[in-house]
């Protein structure tokens, strides 16, 4: 089997309008080693469970995006056929034009996958042109139950595309105050622009109240501080006696203090002149006198004895007669400085310990009392500064302050325009929703009673929540909101392939304006058939089956 396009077109005899899908050719995908099928206006597949019914929708799907049913990319080698080196699926379709178009996609052992559009390589886009920008937008016009099966963040994303709402549209429900609220402000990237100017205009605000808070704390002090009235100069405490007093006990006390160094000075020298003193006398005790006799027999020494007895004497004498003069200029210098210290305690009084007390007692309290005075000035000053500071500044910043509210007013006026805008866009937007579907309704968001926007993701069909629904009334509800998701996407229908067909009641009953592809489990290999092939041949058994039943032999058809 090759997987070549078809020169003829039988399929064209169907009286449906819009995109077909007319032949599925798979190679190695999935549990497909190769296979071919063909499809009708209304297609019936029939087999039991694991026999490659949902995997005819999910070749498709990898076809022409390259992904699972899922949506999910990059699961080539999980598609792939047990132990394949190599995948490749080709769909033929025909527009509602009669052209007919054959996409082919391949995953070469090497290499990156190649895409063919009629044989030629395809333009980036082209696919997505011709069905649908978006996998998932494709998968919830093609397989109902996926659109319902997203989390509610992937389906608003989707549904939101088709309720898109313009600032103008927004702008034409507000009254003509909540529109002036919004003036000079250009909302150019929608909905998003608005948000951003709530969250300027809320920052601002909260910023402006917390300056008004200040301002008011200002006006008041300045109220109460006028109120209190001017602060009542201080009296000093200290006269100028005392001050003079305290001044020559001062005196005392620090010539107190120089006496005592004095005194302390000339015990040391005392103590140094003993020192010297003493060496002094040590030094001198070493002095030798003249000896004219010999020291070993006792008779008197010749001239030449003598002589050289008086050169050994001088030789030890001499330094230390130069020692002895030393320590005698020291000692002379020591008197000298004696002598000084003696006179400069002589000019300082001597006071007892009992009045330098008393002296120190009566600074420290005139001391005391002149701080006391620094600090009670200090304080006047300042308090002056504040009374002077809040009579000047009253009238300012009261001015301030009604500035303050009148900002204030206006924000809080814009604030309350964009609740108004929050609330009007959620109308508007349901609005366009609502005129998409017959039965279905969608909700994408909810306003609270403070205008902030919240997320309120709900389906429901015929007044019924989704998630209450049957299988046939859910299937119903896809098939809906696939063929408002289609309509708004392309001028022709798309085809639908609805799965697990035997939980919906009267599917074929149900207003296909599309091309319908329905899977049903049922005890046989797999089958793809057109629904009166289908019909004919579940007719047929039911009547051998009947006949079984009945212990009749069948009658076949046209005897």
């Amino acid at each position: 089997m090759g997987l070549g396009v078809d020169s003829q077109k039988p399929w064209m005899k169907g009286c449906l309008k819009g995109m077909k899908l007319v032949k599925l050719a798979v190679e190695n995908f999935r549990c497909f080693a190769q296979e071919e099928f063909h499809f009708e206006d209304q297609t019936v597949i029939r087999a039991m469970n694991a026999q490659g019914k949902s995997t005819l929708a999910e070749a498709v799907v990898w076809c022409l995006y390259g992904t699972d049913v899922r949506g999910k990319s990059k699961m080539d080698m999980e598609l792939m056929f047990n132990g394949a080196k190599s995948m490749r699926v080709m769909t033929q379709w025909i527009t509602q034009s009669g052209d007919v178009m054959a996409v082919d996609r391949m995953k070469p052992e090497k290499g990156a996958t190649r895409l063919l559009v009629n044989g030629t390589k395809a333009a980036p886009g082209l696919l997505e042109g011709l069905f649908f920008p978006y996998v998932n937008e494709f998968l919830s016009v093609f397989l109902p139950g996926y659109f319902s099966s997203l989390e509610p963040k992937e389906a608003k994303t989707i549904v939101a595309r088709y309720s898109e709402v313009t600032p103008e549209e927004v702008m034409e429900k507000l009254m003509a105050h909540e529109q002036k609220a919004f003036a000079g402000h250009k909302f150019a990237m929608g909905y998003d622009s608005v948000e951003f100017f709530r969250a300027n205009v809320s920052k601002e605000l909260k910023a402006e109240q917390e300056e008004r808070l200040r301002v008011e704390g200002q006006v008041q002090a300045a109220e109460e501080t006028i109120q209190a009235g001017p602060p009542e100069t201080p009296v000093p405490v200290v006269q100028p006696e005392h001050r003079q007093k305290a001044n020559t006990y001062r005196e005392y006390i620090e010539k107190g203090k120089q006496r005592k160094t004095l005194e302390q000075r000339l015990e040391e020298l005392q103590k140094q002149k003993d020192v010297i003193h003493n060496t002094y006398q040590v030094v001198q005790a070493t002095l030798m006198a003249l000896n004219e006799s010999c020291p070993v027999c006792g008779q008197g020494l010749d001239e030449r004895g003598k002589k050289r007895a008086k050169l050994n004497l001088h030789a030890h004498n001499a330094p230390i007669e130069h020692q002895l003069k030393e320590l005698e200029k020291q000692e002379n210098a020591l008197d000298e400085k004696v002598t000084q210290v003696e006179q400069a305690l002589a000019q300082i009084r001597r006071l007892s310990p009992e009045d330098i007390l008393k002296c120190q007692n009566y600074v420290e309290r005139v001391d005391a009392a002149l701080k006391k005075e620094q600090e009670e000035q200090t304080r006047y000053q300042v308090q002056l500064e504040a009374y002077e500071k809040a009579k000047n500044e009253l009238e300012q910043r009261r001015t301030w302050l009604g500035q303050q509210e009148t900002l204030i007013a206006n924000l809080q006026t814009q604030l309350d325009a964009v609740k108004v805008y929050r609330m009007r866009y959620v109308q508007v937007q349901q609005a366009k929703l609502d005129a998409l579907f017959d039965k279905v309704k969608i909700v994408l968001s909810k306003v609270n009673e403070d205008g902030e926007l919240k997320d309120a993701f709900q389906i429901t069909w015929n007044g019924k929540f989704y998630r209450t629904l049957s299988t046939s009334e859910k299937v119903r509800c896809d098939l809906e909101i696939g063929r408002a998701i289609a309509a708004l996407n392309k001028p022709e229908p798309m085809p639908v392939f609805v799965d697990n067909a035997e939980g919906v009641q009267n599917l074929f009953q149900e207003h296909l304006d599309r091309q319908t592809i329905a899977a049903y489990v049922f005890d046989s290999q797999l089958l793809v058939q057109t629904r009166d092939e289908a019909v004919q041949d579940l007719t047929a058994e039911l009547r051998q089956l009947s006949a079984l039943i009945n212990d009749k032999p069948s009658v076949k058809k046209g005897a």
